[in-house]
C-alpha cells in the first residue's frame, strides 16, 4: 500500500503530488505522480479509492476543479469532475460507493457506478459518511443498498442516506439556535463526536 501526500514545493518547485510506500526508509525517495504547475494556491487529495485519485486543485483567479487520477499511471482520466469558485471546494471523502464532497454550502455525491451526481442538501457545514453497505439476498429476499451519512446544518446534525432513501428527524440539535456544527466523526462503537461552535456570551467566561 501507499501514502499519497502534496508537496507544495514539489521537483520542479511548486505543488506536486506525490506517492512512497508504507514500508519505505526515510531515505527512500518519493515517486512524482502528477505536477500542477505553478499557478496553484493549494492542492486536497482523497486516496480511498482503490484504483483512482481524486484532487481538488484550486489556481487563484480561475477557481477550483475536481480532477480524476489513475493511480497506476498519474493520468488525469477526467479534468473536471465537478468545478466551483474560488475556495468553495473542500472535504473530498469515499464511503466504498459515492465520493463526496461541498461545494460552497450543497453537500454533493457522485456515484462511483455510474458517475451520476447530486445536490444532497444546501447550507451544510460538515459531514461524515457512515459506509456503503451493499444489500444481501437471503431465501426470503434482497435487502436493499444503503449509504448512511451525518451531516452539519445550521444547529443540528442531520442523517441522510445517499441510495435513494428517506431523510431522517434530526439526530442533534444544539440548544443555541445560531451554532454551527463545525466537524463530525464516529467511533468503532457508532458512538458520534462533534464540534459544535456558539457566538460569544456577552459578560461570559471567555
Amino acid at each position: 500500500t501507499s501514502i499519497y501526500y502534496v508537496d507544495n514545493l514539489g521537483p520542479a518547485g511548486h505543488y506536486a503530488l506525490q506517492r512512497r510506500a508504507r514500508e519505505a526508509n526515510p531515505s527512500d525517495p518519493s515517486t512524482l505522480v502528477s505536477d500542477f504547475g505553478s499557478s496553484v494556491s493549494s492542492v486536497e487529495v482523497n486516496a480511498e479509492y482503490p484504483t483512482f485519485l481524486f484532487v481538488i486543485v484550486r489556481r487563484p483567479g480561475s477557481g477550483d476543479v475536481i480532477v480524476q487520477i489513475a493511480k497506476s499511471t498519474g493520468e488525469i482520466v477526467n479534468f473536471n469532475v465537478e468545478s466551483g469558485a474560488a475556495d468553495n471546494l473542500r472535504d473530498l471523502r469515499y464511503d466504498g460507493r459515492f465520493l463526496y464532497w461541498i461545494n460552497g454550502s450543497v453537500l454533493r455525491s457522485n456515484d462511483t457506478l455510474n458517475g451520476a451526481r447530486k445536490s444532497l442538501d444546501s447550507g451544510v457545514s460538515s459531514y461524515f459518511p457512515n459506509g456503503f453497505s451493499p444489500g444481501r439476498c437471503s431465501p426470503g429476499g434482497c435487502d436493499p443498498d444503503v449509504a448512511f451519512l451525518y451531516y452539519g446544518k445550521g444547529s443540528s446534525i442531520l442523517l441522510t442516506e445517499t441510495v435513494g432513501g428517506p431523510g431522517y428527524p434530526p439526530r442533534y440539535t444544539s440548544a443555541s439556535p445560531n451554532a454551527t456544527i463545525q466537524s463530525i466523526t464516529r467511533d468503532n462503537g457508532d458512538v458520534l463526536y462533534f464540534i459544535e461552535r456558539r457566538p460569544a456570551v456577552p459578560g461570559g467566561v471567555f
